[in-house]
Parts: C-alpha cells; structure tokens; sequence
C-alpha cells in the first residue's frame, strides 16, 4: 500500500477492494448520504476537527453516546458531521449505510500519542464520568480499559492498517490528516469542497489541562474518590 504525503496531509492510494455492501447485508442504506465522519482515535485532534467542522457550517456533534451499544441511528440523519466516540468503533457501518459519505482520519506521532492516551485513562475517569459505556467501548477498540504502552501501541498500529485496507483505492473518500505539525484546516476544505475557514489560533482545543472552571471543583472530587476506589481495591487483594 502505498500513501501519498503533501502539505500535512496523507491521502490512501492502493488497490481498490469490494465487499464492503455484502459484508453488512442487512442494514439499510440512508437516502441522505452528505455526512462527513471524524474516524481519529481519541487525543488525535478530534474536537479541533468538530470546531473546523462546526465553524465551516455542518451540524456536527463530538461525542455521541446514543450510537453505542445499540446505536441510534436516527441521530446520525440528525447532524451532518460527528467525531470521536464511538464512531471510530462504527466506520465501516457508517461508510456502507451512508455511501457518498466523507470520512476524516486525524492521526499523530505515536509517541505523543500514547503519552497524551496516558493521560487519558489517568484522568478521563474523574474528568469526563466515565460510565460502563465508556469502558466497553475502551475495551472493544483497544483491548483494556488502563494504560498499556505496548497493547495500545498494538491496536494503535492495527486500527490506522484497517482503515488503509477498508478505503484502499477511495482517496475521494478518505482524508488523513497529521496534527502532529499542526492541525491543517485548508486540506480539510479542499477534501470536503467548501470555503476555508479562519484559523482561531488555538492550535489545542482539547488540550489535556485545559478544564473548564465550572468543571474543575467536580474533576477534583472525582479524582479524589476515584484513588480511594484505587487504593480501596489495591488494599483487599493483600
């Protein structure tokens, strides 16, 4: 397989494959197939892309739970655009029930993501409210539900591969944009077809420590009790 980089961006060019209708035979396909769908793992950019999106004029939403476990799909004929959880978990799906549809895969270096992953799962319980939906889908897409360098490195490696082979020889249908430089907002245009938008010259919108101050208070307290929870556990198998 061979990729195509320019300008910050990478673009799949390989053979073409079928198969993808036969493989879920019993969905239906939407009759309004103009979706554009953010298939980056979490902390690659995500909600910067939901911002971009937002700001370029589509309905787009960051963080749909109603599509986990069983996904409603009526939320998805409701927005024009979606990111993150859980979509990276429904791509192939997505892409049979909405043909036409654009999908964008975010991506950064794998050492600051796995770092920036770290501390995900470190804080994310407290800072988000993880519920049990959480961790499934933590499960199902990267095999735990805590830091595990070289797991997450595994899955990291196998998630980017299926997406190059699902979309091998669709480079009108795939974007893959590295933040790792910078988030690119004029390729993201071009793909999609539609004006550029203005740069606010937040480089990170979700950056890992920038917590809202009505939210702070209740992250504290979150974490405080998620390392009792912690140390509780620790302390009972001794």
């Amino acid at each position: 397989m061979d990729f195509d980089t320019a300008a910050g961006q990478t673009r799949v060019t390989a053979r073409v494959t079928t198969g993808t209708s036969s493989s879920f035979p019993q969905l239906l396909v939407s009759a309004n197939p103009d979706k554009v769908f953010g298939i980056g793992l979490s902390r690659t950019g995500t909600k910067k892309l939901h911002a971009v999106l937002t700001e370029a004029g589509y309905r787009s939403r960051h963080y749909v739970p109603e599509l986990f476990d069983p996904p409603d799909w009526s939320v998805v004929d409701g927005a024009d655009a979606l990111t993150d959880f859980p979509v990276p978990h429904l791509y192939k799906e997505l892409d049979h029930r909405y043909p036409g549809a654009k999908f964008v895969l975010t991506t950064r270096d794998l050492d600051s993501w796995l770092d920036s992953v770290r501390w995900m799962f470190k804080h994310g319980p407290a800072l988000w409210r993880w519920g049990p939906e959480a961790y499934e889908y933590l499960r199902r897409l990267y095999g735990t539900t805590r830091y595990r360098r070289a797991l997450l490195t595994d899955r990291w490696y196998a998630y980017h591969a299926d997406v190059a082979d699902h979309f091998a020889g669709r480079q009108e249908d795939l974007l893959i944009l590295d933040i790792s430089g910078g988030f690119d907002t004029d390729a993201l245009c071009d793909f999609l077809g539609v004006p550029g938008v203005a740069e606010s010259g937040e480089k990170r919108v979700n950056a890992r420590r920038m917590v809202p101050l009505s939210d702070r208070s209740r992250y504290k307290l979150g974490y405080v009790r998620q390392s009792l929870r912690a140390k509780l556990r620790e302390a009972f198998r001794h």
